[in-house]
């Protein structure tokens, strides 16, 4: 039981979100989703089998009467009260299960009534349910597509849609049951309830048993399609726990990326010697340190040319016929391994004897 507008799935695109790691807003709302009508889920994994207990006892009452009014014969009696039960037409288990009371100066039982309207009610609850369930699910197939889009929710593709499939059956099967509920009131409005025609039927052609037996049959089945409904529903419930916790751990990790702070800045070298290398070479004492790192610096840049060449084109060159255009040729210096040993140790001389001439002006 789980709708998500498909407009907000084509806005809400996992490359989208990328940018900000955080997770997608569809994302957040399957996490939401698979959160609340998992447990919206278990009511009606319960309440469909309470509905069929309550049509299958109206069933067993009419199966009762039925049962009795196969076979007795119709017994009119004097009476004293309006009250007074009706020893040929009432039966022990009817009265039991539904408390249906047939009155010597009384017309349809209130029971017989009530029954009526309780299949009627049930039966348009199950029908406004079942068409709500059943749109739902519509949209739930066509939302599950955006699932793709996340390759860790891979292995959860199945369980997702067998969760809409069994839900969409169970819409079936309400809507189904409903209608045959709808069909035992009509078989039963054709019975006329009141004592004095029952022993008319029942000293006749003996109809009315035959229309209780099709209504009971009627509302027995549509109890079956309800518990079967429910237990389609129960069936979600082991899946709907392990595609939540995917999700979950998915949006948590997409959280905790989003959430995680800028590196700090690092000191980096353009130089082509491996960092390690130099690290090493760094760990040595003084001056042999410095120039030790210089040589090993020339060493690895052993690769790069001394001189190299290069041709700038301007935007405003015109091309020439064949597509190529005229410019200039600069030619860029770049030192040789050993000349930049020979401008490392001088620089180091150089400010070795700039601090000594200061520090002998100090003294002095």
């Amino acid at each position: 039981m789980m709708e998500v507008d498909g407009d907000t799935m084509e806005r809400a695109t996992p490359e989208r979100a990328a940018a900000s790691g955080a997770p997608p807003p569809v994302l957040e709302a399957i996490l939401n989703l698979s959160h609340f009508h998992r447990d919206h889920e278990k009511f009606y994994a319960q309440e469909p089998r309470t509905q069929a207990v309550t049509i299958q006892r109206h069933a067993r009452a009419l199966q009762a009467l039925a049962d009795r009014w196969s076979i007795q014969q119709p017994a009119p009696q004097s009476s004293m009260s309006s009250f007074e039960g009706s020893v040929d037409l009432n039966d022990p288990a009817a009265l039991q299960l539904d408390g249906v009371l047939f009155m010597e100066g009384e017309g349809e039982p209130a029971e017989v009534t009530r029954l009526k309207r309780d299949l009627r009610s049930l039966a348009g609850d199950e029908e406004a349910t079942g068409r709500w369930l059943s749109d739902a699910m519509q949209a739930s197939w066509e939302a599950a597509n955006a699932l793709l889009a996340f390759p860790a929710l891979a292995d959860q593709l199945g369980e997702r849609h067998r969760i809409i499939a069994n839900d969409w059956q169970a819409a079936t099967m309400s809507i189904l049951a409903a209608r045959l509920l709808l069909r035992a009131c009509d078989v039963l409005d054709t019975v006329d309830f009141a004592p004095t025609a029952l022993r008319a039927d029942l000293g006749g052609a003996r109809h009315v048993p035959g229309y209780l037996y099709s209504a009971a049959e009627l509302a027995d089945q549509a109890a079956d399609l309800l518990s079967d409904s429910a237990g389609l529903v129960h069936d979600n419930e082991r899946r709907w726990r392990v595609f939540h916790q995917h999700v979950e751990a998915l949006v948590s990790a997409r959280r905790a990326l989003g959430s995680r702070p800028f590196s700090s800045s690092r000191l980096t070298s353009a130089s082509p010697t491996a960092s390690s290398v130099i690290a090493a070479s760094m760990s040595s004492p003084g001056f042999a340190r410095i120039v030790l790192a210089a040589a090993l610096t020339a060493f690895w840049s052993r690769g790069v040319k001394a001189r190299s060449a290069c041709c700038t084109r301007l935007p405003s060159w015109p091309s020439t016929v064949s597509g190529m255009s005229s410019g200039f040729c600069v030619t860029k210096y770049t030192p040789t391994p050993l000349l930049r040993i020979r401008r490392t140790i001088c620089s180091i001389f150089s400010s070795r004897a700039l601090g000594a001439s200061l520090n002998s002006r100090c003294a002095s």
